[in-house]
Order: structure tokens, then C-alpha cells, then sequence
């Protein structure tokens, strides 16, 4: 998956992954995958919140990513591996 990795915040370990191409998911189709991969999933509605290790992702339906990971290396390994989960890869090249 081909995607824009920013750090939105200065002096925080977060991570925004945004899709190069426009993508929707349907986020409440998202739980059984996340959750058969050993991810803790909460329901947030409008956006879901998976947790694996030491990293929390914010998922919401364009397939953007919030990442709160310790590294930017740790946050390119996790949002290409939740895209995977998601079944959004095109390649899941992890460029960003």
C-alpha cells in the first residue's frame, strides 16, 4: 500500500498514514479481521481503535491511520500490516 506517513504533532509519537489514492472501508466489517490477527478492537462508531503491543491505531473510514507508535520505523511496519489485514493493499510496497 502506497501511502503519505506525516508526524502531526512535535514532541509526541504519532503517526498519520494517509492512502495515496482515495480508498473507503467499511469499519464495522473491519472488527472480525482485526481481532482474528491479535488486535484489541474498540468500537469508537464513527472510527475504530486497534491495539497491538505498544502501538494504538486509530482507524477511520477513508482507510486514514492515526498511529501511536514509539518510532516512525514501528508506525510504517504497523500501518502496513493493518492495511494488509484490511485487505486495502495494492502491493503493500511501504513507501511513504
Amino acid at each position: 500500500m502506497s501511502f503519505y506517513l506525516l508526524k502531526p504533532c512535535e514532541g509526541k509519537s504519532a503517526f498519520e498514514a494517509i492512502p495515496k489514492n482515495q480508498i473507503q472501508i467499511e469499519i464495522d466489517k473491519c472488527i472480525n479481521a482485526l481481532k482474528a490477527n491479535d488486535y484489541e478492537v474498540i468500537d469508537a462508531g464513527i472510527m475504530l481503535i486497534a491495539i497491538k503491543g505498544d502501538c494504538e491505531i486509530s482507524v477511520y473510514p477513508s482507510a486514514k491511520l492515526l498511529l501511536k507508535c514509539s518510532s516512525k520505523e514501528k508506525a510504517v511496519e504497523m500501518a502496513n500490516e493493518l492495511y494488509d489485514v484490511l485487505g486495502v493493499s495494492e502491493g503493500a510496497s511501504g513507501r511513504v
